[in-house]
């Protein structure tokens, strides 16, 4: 697991300029003051099904998430001056996206497939998306 979280990262800090804050997910934006710098994306992986493939060897399938945060700081509506703005954070999922899809980490895992996005609703002030993808690997 844990090669796969560094090469995310190092894929995502050398692929998608927008982001300030690339970390593992340990729950950072659930806290009071989310020690993290806006706009953010937070990895982890989750959901490991394993299979035996030989004495020692284990395929694991596994589910990726990414989660993409960003502060509210422009109104989206239609009136809004500056409503492009607000549209930041999908614009860095889209680039999220573009970095991992099919990407494998130089081989050390299966390509990466999105599997789902959903939007997260929460106590803070930040608009905050997760993206799921799906990969296989060896342990």
């Amino acid at each position: 697991m844990e090669q796969i979280l560094i090469a995310i990262q190092d894929r995502l800090a050398t692929q998608v300029g927008g982001l300030k804050y690339i970390d593992k997910d340990w729950k950072q934006l659930q806290m009071e003051h989310p020690p993290v710098k806006f706009p953010c994306a937070l990895i982890d992986v989750e959901n490991i099904h394993y299979t035996t493939v030989k004495e020692n060897t284990q395929r694991a399938e596994a589910e990726v998430s990414v989660t993409v945060a960003n502060l509210r700081l422009t109104r989206s509506s239609a009136q809004a001056p500056n409503r492009l703005m607000a549209h930041e954070t999908l614009r860095l999922m889209s680039e999220i996206h573009q970095a991992l899809n099919g990407f494998d980490g130089n081989g050390q895992f299966r390509p990466l497939t999105r599997t789902a996005l959903r939007k997260l609703y929460g106590d803070t002030d930040a608009e905050v998306y997760a993206l799921t993808y799906r990969t296989v690997f060896t342990d």
